[in-house]
């Protein structure tokens, strides 16, 4: 039985280096209120979301298989590029208000991190491959380039989710859009409120305070 093995994963998580990073500028994000409303914290939450795509390559051996046909088929070592799609945003039901006086506290929740493979960024040719000999040929098939990036990119869910950088870049975007629109608020209508980000407390730490 044929097997395919991955062996190398080459990725670059830096938000510098991504490709197509979705970072848009709003100038104006002020929506009419006149005092700070959580809908409209979690609609500014929501347009924070970071949209990235990133380069990715897959080393993979097809194995000659078992058995007498083994005899007529060579190892095969693959290359296989291909582009994922990086998406992170916040459970907007988790994103927290509260004004005390002048001072808006906000809270945010952790990150939510997926990633996809980008369909048309590969198809059967997207791979490089050692030489097929002509005597034991080993042909590399579109379910084999399939099974290789599929393997990578689960190794990839893991990457980005321990990317701290990617995680304070969405979180610092989502802040600069909540303070600019208490900043507009208060330029229009006069007040005079500040915004305070808090942590939001894991589910740790409210078992110790409970006991």
């Amino acid at each position: 039985m044929k097997k395919i093995m991955i062996y190398l994963m080459v990725v670059t998580l830096s938000v510098t280096s991504l490709c197509g990073c979705g970072k848009k500028k709003e100038k104006k994000v002020f929506t009419g209120d006149k005092v700070p409303q959580i809908e409209s914290i979690r609609n500014l939450c929501e347009l924070a979301t970071l949209k990235c795509r990133y380069n990715n390559v897959a080393k993979a051996s097809k194995s000659d298989g078992s058995g007498p046909i083994s005899l007529f088929r060579d190892n095969r070592v693959f290359w296989v590029k291909y582009t994922g799609v990086v998406e992170i945003s916040f459970d907007l039901n988790k994103v927290k208000m509260d004004i005390n006086n002048n001072k808006v506290e906000v809270t945010l929740p952790k990150c939510i991190v997926s990633t996809s493979i980008d369909p048309n960024s590969w198809d059967d040719e997207s791979y490089v491959s050692d030489k097929d000999t002509g005597l034991k040929k080993n042909t590399i098939k579109t379910e084999d380039i399939r099974k290789a990036i599929d393997s990578a990119q689960k190794n990839m869910d893991d990457e980005v989710k321990n990317n701290a950088t990617l995680m304070n870049s969405a979180t610092a975007r989502a802040k600069d859009i909540i303070k600019s629109y208490i900043d507009q608020m208060n330029q229009i209508t006069g007040s005079e409120y500040t915004v305070e980000f808090l942590e939001e407390e894991t589910e740790d730490e409210t078992e110790t305070e409970s006991k």
